[in-house]
């Protein structure tokens, strides 16, 4: 029920409104703006939703119907004949959950607050999330061969896990596209990245597989302290901040759930062939959504949170790698 200012017959108007109310099985909510408060106090004590202002009204109860919806969804699953949430994203190998918590184990004794990149990336491809080719260089002539061996142009990046921004440590270069650029670029990495945080341990200079023709997305998870892990699903890239387009949910999840993610954002439409683009490798990106799934429910008490940003999404059938992960430790 939308109103309007009623400066005289308020408290009229809330009682015809309880009254109804009560005669009904539906829901009923009050948009009123500039409500007298008698009338406000009136249909609170009657358990009528009253708001303020159109706008946050209808964000409410579209809450309330994505609310009622999962719930149901949820319900189905718990029949004998199903399987439960979950149950899609099948466990991880038992010795590679093993290899994923050394590394973490790792980590954590050197005191370190998060894992390194290509730390990040050895757990996520022991959870099936596949990335970059790489290699670790510790000096010009072996970046120059690195990116040799694995065929210019590529992407040149600081490995630190004191320095979790890589970009506003000027710890990135793309598109290096000869061993002279990528010796010369390794010197500049090295050199900004201690000038941004000179007490940073330095492993070297990651020299990375250049993955073009993809759709940018970001995958994480964070746990949260009364929800437990919450997975995160949203555009991906420079467009994160900007546009804050997001899908949650808590884990444990299935594929529904993991699709369901995907298409309730703007990402969707990039995704599946917007304005004549070739469609992504939607299917993928799911596998991508229950793995961090997974991980996060794993390493609970390890880990509290992951960003892959961005996660590239090839063509369909061609499949999604991470191209940059950020692992933070409890």
């Amino acid at each position: 029920i939308f109103l309007g200012m009623q400066v005289h017959n308020g408290a009229k108007l809330a009682n015809t409104i309880v009254e109804a109310a009560r005669n009904t099985n539906k829901l009923v909510a009050v948009n009123w703006i500039a409500a007298p408060e008698v009338a406000v106090q009136k249909l609170r004590e009657n358990h009528i939703p009253v708001f303020p202002d159109p706008g946050r009204g209808i964000r409410s109860l579209a809450a309330l119907v994505k609310y009622v919806a999962r719930r149901e969804q949820y319900l189905s699953k718990q029949s004998p004949d199903r399987p439960r949430p979950g149950a899609l994203a099948s466990a991880t190998d038992a010795s590679q959950l093993a290899q994923a918590r050394a590394i973490i184990a790792l980590a954590r004794k050197e005191g370190r607050r998060a894992l390194t990149e290509a730390e990040g990336k050895q757990v996520l491809e022991l959870y099936g999330i596949p990335a970059p080719g790489r290699k670790l260089a510790t000096s010009p002539a072996q970046a120059a061969k690195a990116g040799g061996d694995m065929g210019f142009p590529v992407v040149m990046k600081i490995s630190s896990a004191d320095i979790l921004h890589k970009t506003e440590a000027g710890g990135v270069r793309l598109g290096v596209k000869d061993a002279k650029e990528a010796a010369a670029a390794f010197e500049d990495i090295l050199a900004k990245a201690k000038a941004y945080n000179p007490n940073a341990r330095i492993d070297g200079v990651l020299v990375e597989e250049m993955i073009a023709n993809a759709a940018q997305v970001i995958v994480g998870f964070k746990q949260d302290a009364r929800f437990g892990p919450v997975i995160t699903f949203g555009m991906g890239g420079i467009f994160v901040e900007l546009f804050r387009d997001f899908a949650l949910r808590v884990a444990p999840l299935d594929e529904e759930e993991a699709l369901a993610m995907i298409q309730e954002t703007k990402a969707y439409h990039l995704l599946t062939g917007f304005r004549g683009d070739v469609k992504r490798d939607v299917a993928a990106l799911a596998k991508v959504i229950l793995a961090a799934s997974r991980l996060a429910l794993d390493f609970k008490d390890e880990l509290a949170e992951l960003d892959i940003n961005p996660l590239m999404v090839l063509p369909e059938g061609k499949g999604a790698k991470a191209v940059d992960a950020l692992l933070v430790l409890k």
